[in-house]
């Protein structure tokens, strides 16, 4: 579903008067959530990699810790709104779940490129998840610089470019610390929870997120 025009506009618009803001207070998460823990999480079965671990825009080969997100999930990569409950997901969540290789891409609610990138998204999630892949969209920003967004942002971007991945915010600073840079994609391989592929660019054709979905389906997800 492509997203209406008066929409994108008015995103577009957002981004560009409200990307410099200082940076605003976290969100309560754990209050909105209502409940500690992860939805459906039961004892890890998985032994999780050990550090060190990559941060600051990890690099190939880094290994990425056990961060925690906090969003709108998609079960099936076919319907995601802004309707759902609010959940919580771990990359331990996603190796429990059998899923081999994860996709992510960094972006910023205030950010034209990352914008672009985002209606890239939907279009191959069937198919990575009908291969145990996974997708997730974060925002590490909301219409501030340096300040989380909130779930009525998340919302918004995910009416806005149509979204069916899991798109969520971080669930604590040390999210930020690991992935603080827009427009960055990353192909994770799960059993490992190296970095095995990473690009970042701004309004590139094709975009980040094609280069990272395209590269995980003939590379990886075979």
């Amino acid at each position: 579903m492509k997203p209406s025009n008066w929409l994108l506009t008015s995103l577009l618009s957002t981004s560009l008067l409200l990307g410099c803001q200082s940076e605003a207070a976290r969100p309560d998460y754990a209050a909105d959530l209502g409940k500690p823990g992860l939805p459906g999480s039961g004892e890890q079965t998985l032994s999780y990699p050990e550090g060190p671990y990559g941060e600051n825009d990890p690099q190939l080969g880094d290994v990425i810790e056990n961060l925690k997100f906090d969003g709108y999930l998609a079960s099936d990569g076919t319907k995601l709104t802004s309707s759902r409950e609010v959940e919580s997901i771990t990359f331990a969540d996603l190796r429990e779940a059998g899923k081999r290789y994860a996709v992510i891409h960094v972006s910023a609610f205030w950010c034209e490129s990352c914008t672009l990138g985002a209606l890239d998204l939907s279009e191959n999630a069937k198919a990575v998840l009908a291969r145990d892949g996974a997708i997730i969209e974060l925002l590490v920003d909301g219409t501030a610089s340096g300040s989380d967004p909130t779930f009525a942002e998340l919302a918004d971007w995910i009416d806005m470019g149509g979204l069916t991945v899991n798109t969520v915010a971080p669930g604590d600073e040390r999210v930020r610390e690991v992935f603080p840079s827009r427009e960055h994609a990353y192909i994770i391989d799960l059993e490992t929870m190296q970095v095995v592929w990473r690009h970042s660019g701004l309004f590139e054709n094709p975009s980040t997120v094609d280069r990272a979905v395209s590269t995980l389906l003939s590379q990886y997800l075979l």
